[in-house]
């Protein structure tokens, strides 16, 4: 990827941030009044009560749009991942490195077996970091999202306020 299109993509990325997020919270858009007054059983109520389009727009723009597309690319990364092992482990097969029994003579030195192993290694933990963190993504977001859009369409569906305070 090219500077420049990385900057688009962040630009881009940023604008549609605001597009979802300042304009409709400014223009008084998001609002669910009735929502509000069912919910505010408190003056220290605070959530984000919204009304369904913005519910449904806004949580399918910031997050499960971008789930789709993350878990798309982490899923193309983690087979050309896979796939690159498979092939650098052949080659390390077809160099001897793996070959068992081996005499002292074909026996790689300790130095070629470590840098050899090493890139499997660090792609391998490259690959389980992302997979962690991608699945962190989703725990923690999940809840907040799914009750995000549950709450103007049942607006009788109560949750427990530490529950709403915690995922909020």
């Amino acid at each position: 990827m090219s500077r420049r299109r990385a900057l688009l993509v962040i630009a881009g990325v940023w604008t549609c941030s605001a597009a979802i997020s300042f304009a409709p919270i400014y223009a008084g858009w998001f609002a669910d009044l009735t929502s509000m007054r069912l919910y505010s059983d408190t003056a220290a109520d605070c959530g984000l009560h919204v009304n369904r389009v913005y519910a449904v727009v806004s949580s399918v723009t910031s997050f499960y749009l971008p789930l789709v597309v993350m878990v798309t690319v982490y899923s193309r990364i983690y087979r050309i991942a896979r796939r690159q092992l498979r092939e650098i482990y052949k080659l390390e097969v077809s160099l001897g490195v793996f070959d068992e029994p081996m005499t002292s003579e074909r026996r790689p030195s300790v130095e070629t077996r470590r840098t050899a192993g090493a890139s499997g290694m660090k792609d391998s933990k490259a690959i389980k970091t992302l997979g962690i963190l991608m699945g962190m993504f989703c725990v923690c977001w999940c809840p907040f999202f799914v009750v995000y859009v549950i709450r103007p369409f049942c607006p009788l569906c109560t949750f427990p306020s530490p529950v709403v305070s915690a995922i909020t």
